[in-house]
């Protein structure tokens, strides 16, 4: 494998790792519906993927959905929005900044832009930088102990 899929085989198992730690404000459900992951842009993580698949969290399938178009974004639970997508990234932030959605990203600055959570190699490890501002929107409940593992990242504010 090379490093970029050495590096998103990694960061396919820190997705489902992470989904691990987080609430929506709709469980604990009856019945269990599926975790949608969903990938909008380029396919980075390419075979990267086949590592979760058939997963299940807490009871839920986990589904994963890539390609996806612009008006599919609020169908899904985890959005993870891919580099080559950098120039929309403010649209996509605002379309789900109100939803319980667990908006992932591996840029500079995702998080500081909206984003929920950054994936970034430091160091040849992947660490996290979590959004509390953007959280408290969706209304996702982020675990103390992942938070304890994370740079908490404060927003960029618009003057």
């Amino acid at each position: 494998m090379s490093q970029v899929s050495d590096d998103y085989f990694l960061k396919s198992t820190f997705l489902l790792n992470l989904v691990r730690f987080i609430e929506w404000p709709d469980e604990p459900m009856p019945k269990p519906e599926p975790l949608y992951f969903c990938f909008f842009g380029n396919d980075s993580f390419g075979t990267a993927l086949d590592n979760i698949r058939e997963k299940t969290v807490r009871g839920r399938e986990l589904i994963i959905r890539k390609n996806i178009a612009f008006f599919e974004i609020k169908t899904c639970h985890l959005l993870f929005i891919d580099a080559s997508k950098k120039e929309e990234l403010n649209s996509i932030l605002e379309a789900t900044a109100n939803y319980p959605i667990l908006t992932v990203g591996d840029t500079p600055d995702f998080a500081s832009a909206g984003g929920l959570v950054n994936l970034i190699n430091y160091q040849g490890r992947i660490m996290l930088e979590i959004n509390i501002d953007a959280a408290q929107r969706t209304q996702l409940r982020i675990s103390s102990r992942l938070l304890s593992l994370a740079r908490l990242i404060e927003e960029k504010r618009s003057q």
